[in-house]
Formats: C-alpha cells, sequence, structure tokens
C-alpha cells in the first residue's frame, strides 16, 4: 500500500438488533459507523480498506480483489496509535 492513491471513499452507518444464539439475551445491539477507502497503488492494482468503528471497538478490513499483476498479500502488520484520550 506505499504509494498508493486514494480513488474513492464512502461512508455509512448501522443500527440493528441481531439475534444471539446463547447467553442470557436474545439479541444485541450491532450499531457502527462504516468508512471505506479503495486506493491504487504505483503498478495500478486496486484494493479497499474498510474501518467499522462500534462505541468500544475498531475493525479493519481488506478488499483485495483478484487482479492481473497484484501482488499476494504475504504479511499484514497493521497497527494504530489512537489520538488524544480515547
Amino acid at each position: 500500500m506505499q504509494g498508493a492513491s486514494v480513488v474513492n471513499a464512502t461512508g455509512s452507518s448501522r443500527r440493528e438488533k441481531i439475534p444471539v444464539l446463547f447467553g442470557k439475551s436474545s439479541s444485541a445491539n450491532n450499531d457502527y459507523n462504516e468508512s471505506s477507502v479503495t486506493v491504487k497503488n504505483w503498478s495500478g492494482a486496486v484494493s479497499t480498506v474498510v474501518f467499522r468503528c462500534f462505541n468500544d471497538a475498531v475493525a479493519v478490513r481488506y478488499d483485495v480483489p483478484a487482479q492481473d499483476g497484484a501482488t499476494v498479500v504475504v504479511d499484514e502488520a497493521t497497527s494504530f496509535r489512537p489520538a488524544g484520550d480515547p
């Protein structure tokens, strides 16, 4: 992803109840804000990074579609350092 440029960015939110198959409650809240950022690297390969933020957690997902000339992902070392006092 080094040297990649942003091609597109979108955002969305979800507020829903989902069923819980075990435990004391029959449902749980699944509330989050999501940002998807599509990037293109120097060789033209496109991928999307999806950030999903909950009240008490952050998740990141890389969507790397099969494409000619794309490098296989062999290692991943993502880390975050929140600013301030989250």
